[in-house]
């Protein structure tokens, strides 16, 4: 692949110019950040999460996985999450974004190779962006943890276990269980 450059802080504009291939390219405060295809596991509990989510969303609302993004800071902070629940009105818009206003809930499912990035970095960033829930889907331990955000950062509501349903009102009512998914 040829080297990509960009003649200073990266944005969503740049994006465009990256030739496409199975990585996936997000932004974070202009440095650009490049994570390799998901592994199987992470990709069958996506696609498994995303049809229970779907199955239960009301008609206001929207479950995408498809790879939709939201930017925040002028486009110099850009993320890609496994799976958004948006305002059905985003759907509407045109450009390459969603406005974080748009995203109700954003969930990352785990891989060895994104792993700190998920726990540590978007969970920081997503706050910063004022996404009001946040879930992060370990599938090697069958776990859920549920962050709302609270003030300027997340707080941890609870971790479910497969095996242990557990009942969400936010950002609308399902039962989840890792054991459905992971």
């Amino acid at each position: 692949m040829t080297p990509i450059a960009s003649g200073g802080p990266w944005t969503v504009g740049d994006l465009c110019e990256i030739p496409e291939d199975t990585n996936r390219y997000e932004i974070c405060d202009g440095s650009l950040l490049v994570s390799p295809p998901p592994t199987l596991k992470h990709g069958f509990a996506t696609h498994r999460l995303m049809k229970l989510l779907d199955r239960h969303t009301p008609d206001h609302l929207l479950t995408v996985s498809v790879g939709m993004g939201f930017g925040f800071r002028g486009g110099t902070s850009y993320f890609i999450p496994d799976l958004l629940v948006i305002v059905a009105e985003a759907s509407r818009r045109t450009g390459l974004m969603l406005d974080p206003q748009d995203v109700l809930l954003a969930v990352e499912v785990l891989s060895p190779a994104t792993r700190r990035r998920d726990l540590v970095l978007k969970r920081s960033q997503y706050a910063a962006a004022g996404i009001p829930d946040y879930w992060i889907v370990d599938a090697e331990q069958q776990t859920v943890t549920l962050l709302r955000l609270d003030g300027a950062s997340y707080r941890e509501e609870v971790t479910v276990k497969a095996g242990e349903p557990w009942t969400m009102t936010r950002p609308f009512k399902v039962t989840i269980d890792p054991a459905d998914f992971c």
